[in-house]
C-alpha cells in the first residue's frame, strides 16, 4: 500500500462487519476478492455518507467539534475506502476488478481539478490524498463535488456495485 489509514468511527462504521479488514496488518493474506467486496461495500457507503452531509458556511465553533470536524471525518473514511478499493481491485487476478480500477483512476483524473480546488490530490499511482495543510473551516467548498447533485460520486458509486456485482460471481 502506498497510503496510509488512519482508523475513526466513520471508517469503521462505513465497513460495519468488515471493520477488522481496516488496518493494513489485518488485510495480510485475505484474499483480494474478499477484500474488494470489503472496501467497495465501504465506499458505497462514504459516498452516502458525504452525499447527505451537511453542506454550510458556517464555521466550526471550537477545533475539535462541529460540522466541519464532522465533516473532515467523513471525507478522510471517503479517501480510506476509495484508495482501499482502488488498491484490491487493481492487484486482483480478475480482469475485471482490475477494469474497475482502472475506471476509478479515470475518473479521479476527469474531476482532478475539482479534487485540487477542495485541496485532494492524485498521486502518480491513482491514489488520493488530502492535503495536510488543508485543514476544512467550512463544509461549502465542498458541497459541488460531494453533495447531492455531485456528477462525481454519481459517477464514482456505480463503480463499488460492478465490483460487488463480479465479486459475488466469484466467490
Amino acid at each position: 500500500m502506498s497510503f496510509n489509514i488512519t482508523s475513526n468511527s466513520t471508517l469503521r462504521v462505513a465497513y460495519g462487519s468488515y471493520r477488522n479488514l481496516i488496518s493494513k496488518n489485518d488485510r495480510e493474506g485475505v484474499s483480494n476478492t474478499t477484500l474488494a467486496r470489503a472496501d467497495s461495500y465501504a465506499l458505497n457507503n462514504t459516498i452516502k455518507s458525504l452525499r447527505f452531509a451537511k453542506y454550510t458556511d458556517k464555521k466550526d465553533p471550537t477545533e475539535t467539534t462541529g460540522n466541519a470536524k464532522t465533516y473532515s471525518n467523513k471525507l478522510k473514511a471517503f479517501l480510506d475506502t476509495y484508495n482501499n478499493t482502488f488498491e484490491s481491485s487493481k492487484t486482483s487476478l480478475d480482469s475485471n476488478l482490475k477494469q474497475a480500477a482502472s475506471s476509478m483512476k479515470s475518473l479521479v483524473k476527469k474531476y482532478k481539478n475539482e479534487l485540487e480546488e477542495v485541496g485532494i490530490t492524485i498521486d502518480k499511482d491513482g491514489y488520493l490524498k488530502k492535503s495536510g495543510s488543508s485543514k476544512i473551516k467550512t463544509t461549502k467548498p465542498f458541497e459541488d463535488l460531494f453533495g447531492k447533485k455531485s456528477k462525481f460520486l454519481q459517477e464514482l458509486d456505480k463503480i463499488p456495485n460492478k465490483i460487488k456485482n463480479r465479486v459475488d460471481i466469484l466467490i
